[in-house]
């Protein structure tokens, strides 16, 4: 019989060393040890490895079946039962610990056993998280409370009288899976990888791993692997003879690994910008240390591209802030420094239809495109970007949402019923849409009311006279339905002078004193409560009035005017410090002409005209400026300053719509209503309600 003495080496290899037997007292120099080192825990959550080892047990025969435990059928003889748990994250670089003494006959050992109590082990992770059997730690135990893990030896390890060493690799990174590799806190799963060799047949293997400059490269993973003939390139089905991790100074080395020559990966830190470096020509020699000295490992090659910072704080028609970083990125994930790629960056998901303004193609700096001057015009829910770049595979953003807080649109609740040549008025915050054309050339009179706090619809008493394209004004809380045309679904259309006043208290219709002249498309406009009715047209050939018609809601009656110098229809109106200016228009074509009138001297000026000529005018007023919106299918906005008598061109409208409406609620302007053109044609009435926030 042998003396066996037993220690905890480093963390994960066992080495067991035998001696004389005689019949006479143990040699000492016969001692078995027991030597528990470790391939590195890839995992830098954990925080402890805690395995308890009731006992190790070693055997001539092999048996992994079902009487693998059986000892009489295995031959297997207890070397040590140690009965207690080892952090086997401690027992790392060199580090000791005896596990205890026994006796083992000489001769060939076919098989080491480790039995494992799994209700005394359990992962701890570094927030104090404790993984245990049925709670994030499955040993695949069968719900037994202690089972065995078989090293298997190959070739068999000869415990001669002389007596040997013996290692046996438990590899952390290998018996313990993780459920969820990028998240350790769903738990693992036992594996059991664990081999043994004899240390008079090994050798070692030793190098330092450097990067640019000579500069040494710490904690970089280094393995040595025999390769799956069955799956030359799938390193998953490859077997793993050996692992360690350079120290400080870039040095490691790998003792007990077998004869024979091996495939070497070095594999440079999580965040490193180096690539994995493999070599195929490893050999080992027992008794040998394969010196593969300074290993250099360069720039991983790059394979892709990543969001390194995702769209956040973002405002329509202003720079995206933070400015989005693109990182171009090897297979891992880590940003290759070197890489100076031209980046493209786009809209992908993009449910307003917006524009991406800016400089969107970068060349990498440091592995890195960086793109500071991007912005969206229009505000939604649900975007996305979209990274692209010749040779990488793209890459697309989180989504996130582009708000509306200068110079940009929203998107509204939608009127119940679409319709275009419609006119609105604003009453004590809410919004009224006044008539117009549910389907081409019929008038309807439907009253619909918008509530821009609660975003919502309601329908109210239809005008007595249905009518398309009249003017509205405001008065006192009345508003005023001038004018207009009415068309029968059958028939010929009927230009109107007829005034009809809305009482939203009492949501009432009440007939007013008609216009002195009959007419489609006027502009309107209040001053000191007295309504100004501003063009249009009264006959079928298309051509614009100059005419200006007053009515004094007060005694209920209409004085006429001066004419505008421009006659024009469908034109805009506004009012502001008691001076009513008209915008653009139509009159065979879309004007440019803006002109002025001052209703205390009775006379018209001409002002700047539009930067483009308008039809279909939307016109109102915020905080001063008038606010033009074209209705003729162009998207266009302008703002005029009167102060300064001069144009700017503001962001358009998402929607080009025909024959639209706008009114203003608390300083937001909302274009309401109008059709769509399709190949120069009439198209689809939409109900559609955008919101322009200056």
């Amino acid at each position: 019989m042998l003396r066996v003495s037993c220690l905890l080496l480093g963390a994960g290899l066992i080495a067991l060393a035998g001696c004389n037997d005689n019949n006479a007292p143990p040699s000492p120099r016969g001692a078995t040890k027991v030597l528990l080192i470790d391939a590195p825990f890839p995992y830098d959550q954990v925080a402890r490895v805690d395995v308890y080892i009731v006992s190790i047990q070693a055997s001539t025969r092999p048996d992994t079946g079902r009487n693998a435990g059986d000892t009489i059928q295995t031959g297997l003889r207890t070397i040590v039962a140690p009965h207690r748990a080892y952090n086997l994250l401690d027992l790392a670089s060199g580090a000791t610990a005896v596990l205890g003494e026994g006796t083992l006959l000489s001769g060939e050992y076919v098989q080491v056993r480790l039995t494992i109590d799994t209700d005394s082990s359990s992962i701890t992770l570094k927030n104090g998280t404790v993984l245990k059997q049925g709670s994030g730690l499955d040993w695949r135990a069968g719900g037994s409370e202690q089972f065995g893990v078989n090293a298997f030896t190959d070739p068999p390890l000869e415990i001669p009288d002389s007596g040997a060493i013996v290692v046996i690799d438990f590899n952390l990174g290998q018996s313990f899976r993780p459920f969820d590799p990028a998240n350790p806190a769903a738990g693992f799963t036992f594996i059991g990888f664990v081999s043994a060799i004899n240390s008079a047949r090994s050798g070692s293997v030793s190098g330092t791993v450097t990067g640019e400059g000579d500069a040494p490269i710490g904690d970089a993973s280094v393995t040595l692997w025999v390769p799956n003939p069955s799956f030359p390139t799938d390193t998953a089905a490859w077997a793993v003879v050996a692992a360690g991790k350079t120290d400080a100074s870039g040095v490691f080395r790998l003792p007990y690994v077998g004869p024979g020559t091996y495939v070497a990966s070095v594999e440079p830190p999580s965040g490193s910008p180096y690539g994995v470096l493999w070599r195929s020509d490893v050999a080992v020699t027992v008794g040998q240390e394969t010196r593969l000295g300074t290993i250099a490992v360069g720039p991983a090659p790059a394979a892709k591209l990543a969001f390194r910072t995702q769209p956040s704080s973002v405002s329509a028609g202003t720079p995206i802030v933070p400015a989005i970083q693109v990182a171009v990125v090897d297979a891992s994930g880590n940003t290759v420094l070197t890489a100076t790629n031209s980046v493209t960056v786009a809209i992908g998901t993009n449910p307003p239809g917006g524009t991406l303004s800016g400089t969107t193609t970068v060349a990498a700096a440091h592995g890195v495109a960086t793109f500071s001057t991007l912005s969206i015009d229009k505000a939604a829910s649900g975007y996305t970007l979209t990274a692209a770049a010749t040779g990488l595979t793209s890459a697309n953003s989180d989504t996130f949402t582009v708000t509306c807080s200068h110079d940009c649109w929203t998107t509204k609740a939608s009127m119940p019923t679409p319709r275009y040549g419609l006119r609105v008025g604003v009453v004590n915050g809410i919004l009224y849409a006044v008539g117009g054309n549910p389907s081409y050339g019929v008038s309807t009179d439907v009253v619909e009311a918008y509530d821009p706090v609660a975003n919502t619809w309601t329908t109210k008493a239809s005008m007595p006279t249905p009518r398309s394209g009249p003017g509205v004004g405001v008065i006192d809380g009345i508003l005023y339905a001038v004018g207009g045309s009415r068309c029968p679904p059958s028939g010929f259309c009927a230009n109107l002078a007829t005034v009809e006043a809305y009482d939203r208290v009492t949501n009432t219709w009440t007939t007013k004193a008609s216009m002195p002249t009959p007419r489609y498309g006027p502009g309107v406009g209040v001053i000191d409560g007295v309504l100004y009715a501003v063009g249009g047209f009264s006959g079928s050939d298309g051509t614009g009035l100059a005419a200006v018609e007053a009515y004094d809601p007060v005694t209920d009656t209409w004085t006429t005017k001066a004419s505008m110098a421009t006659p024009r229809y469908d034109l805009g109106v506004g009012v502001i410090n008691g001076i009513l200016y008209a915008v653009g228009g139509y009159d065979g074509g879309p004007l440019a002409t803006v002109e002025a009138y001052d209703p205390v001297a009775n006379t018209w000026t001409t002002k700047a005209s539009l930067p483009t000529p308008l039809g279909d005018v939307g016109a109102d007023i915020i905080n001063g400026v008038l606010y033009a919106v074209e209705g003729l299918g162009s998207s266009a906005v302008e703002a005029y300053d009167p102060g300064v008598n001069t144009w700017t061109t503001k962001a358009s409208m998402p929607t080009p719509l025909n024959d639209l409406s706008v009114g203003v609620v608390n300083g937001v302007l909302y274009a309401v209503g109008g059709y769509l053109v399709s190949a120069g044609h009439f198209s689809i009435v939409v109900g559609a309600v955008e919101a322009y926030q200056p």
